[in-house]
């Protein structure tokens, strides 16, 4: 309540009316107002009360409130999504706001501030150019960072990430340690070597009686794959060379007579490249090619996008 001024009933104050004082519709610039027996106002924050309408939303700098409206007003329920300009995010708890029976808009319009991001994570077992040739604390928007694994470790998820209204884009990848598959061990041979990083290399050798095709030690690359062939032992009683087990596969048999046939196939999770299905030949030779096993190849798409109103 104020004293020693007097004012008008819907005279335009901001303040209260005592506990009892009748109240009724206020002009637009106001939620309530007392009769001609009280002071007191309260102020408007962008609608009516006890109303069936809300006011046009107020101006919102480097933004705007979009909705369906019926001329200057608002009906109950209708909602007004609050956009702003590109290099800025809204600062409310949502861009969303409806215009409620009574109360007016649900809650308070605030305010377009400017787009920025903190420190991303850093990345383990790799690096970020742009954050480790800078002492920036703070990052602009459309700021842009690349990622890069150290030797032997390949990137799982986006090489690239931008400073949007949001935040950094999509999600923080990461440095996953390469390793080449298992290469197996030829029938009736032995192995030498079970680890299997880049750098890494096996040995194979055969049994008494066997004679060894193909190579004798292989080496894992940094694409996490074995260099060289694969290493099978043959016998001289064989009418066609064992063809070998492709890695991360098998084969049905193990007969290599002339006419024989033999399958191929991989391990969930791997493509079979080369022939499934290989027949030993009269000229002692098997049919079609090598059959090999690959694992998924991963593609990334990258996305740009900027905000509008």
């Amino acid at each position: 309540q104020l004293y020693g001024l007097r004012y008008d009933a819907l005279a335009g104050i901001s303040s209260r009316c005592p506990s009892g004082s009748l109240q009724d519709r206020a002009p637009a610039q106001f939620r309530n107002y007392c009769d001609a027996t009280h002071n007191g106002l309260d102020k408007l924050h962008g609608h009516h009360a006890d109303s069936d309408h809300c006011d046009l939303p107020p101006t919102i700098p480097h933004g705007v409130a979009k909705g369906d409206k019926e001329g200057d007003y608002y009906r109950p329920y209708d909602e007004v999504v609050v956009l702003c300009q590109s290099g800025y995010r809204y600062s409310g708890s949502t861009e969303y706001i409806m215009c409620e029976e009574e109360t007016g808009w649900e809650e308070e319009f605030e305010e377009c501030v400017e787009s920025f991001c903190g420190p991303p994570e850093p990345l383990a077992n790799g690096t970020i150019p742009e954050i480790e040739s800078s002492n920036m604390t703070v990052y602009p928007f459309n700021f842009e960072l690349t990622y890069i694994c150290d030797k032997g470790f390949r990137l799982i998820g986006d090489s690239w990430r931008f400073c949007d209204s949001r935040g950094w884009s999509g999600k923080s990848p990461s440095c996953e340690a390469i390793y080449c598959p298992d290469p197996g061990v030829p029938e009736h041979g032995t192995r030498i070597g079970n680890s299997f990083e880049i750098g890494d290399k096996v040995t194979f050798s055969c049994f008494t009686g066997f004679e060894l095709i193909g190579s004798f030690e292989r080496y894992c690359m940094p694409n996490g794959q074995w260099n060289n062939e694969l290493a099978r032992c043959d016998h001289s009683s064989n009418y066609c060379p064992d063809p070998g087990i492709p890695v991360n596969g098998m084969k049905n048999s193990s007969s290599y007579d002339m006419g024989e046939i033999v399958r191929f196939s991989c391990y969930g999770g791997y493509t079979l490249v080369g022939s499934e299905v290989r027949e030993c030949l009269p000229s002692r030779q098997w049919s079609g090619e090598e059959a090999k096993c690959f694992g998924k190849v991963f593609r990334y798409i990258f996305y740009t996008c900027c905000t509008m109103y």
